[in-house]
């Protein structure tokens, strides 16, 4: 899935199974790649979202201001991926799933730790006032 609007801000992501059968705004580009192997799909996905990928996005998107620069779904396709071995898509997508795994774990300990100093003082507060 990409934005067309030079999948604004990185906007590309892989839609999961989960996800089937949903209706998606007509502003996200949908594609399935054929053949549909998982690391291929993930592949796709790291080399759109790095910085190779984003500038050929860019660079399919005409317009002289960012939010009109539109990626129509010919320009879209006519992006050559280069496509590694195998051996390297499976060693790719193993890196990707294993750093997306760390930062939600990172983004969920940051969570947590912007709640305990709130938490902390709330507790000393309540504790002050119902002496």
């Amino acid at each position: 899935v990409v934005s067309n609007i030079k999948a604004w801000e990185g906007a590309v992501c892989v839609a999961g199974p989960g996800v089937a059968g949903r209706v998606a705004s007509n502003r996200f580009l949908q594609y399935r790649p054929i053949p549909t192997e998982p690391n291929l799909v993930a592949w796709l996905a790291q080399y759109l979202l790095s910085d190779e990928g984003l500038a050929a996005i860019g660079g399919a998107s005409p317009g002289s201001a960012d939010r009109n620069r539109t990626l129509s779904m010919d320009a879209f396709e006519a992006i050559e991926v280069p496509v590694p071995l195998r051996q390297a898509q499976d060693h790719i997508a193993t890196v990707a799933a294993r750093t997306r795994a760390i930062k939600r774990s990172k983004d969920k300990r940051d969570q947590l730790m912007d709640a305990v100093l709130p938490a902390a003082r709330n507790e000393i507060f309540n504790a002050i006032t119902t002496r």
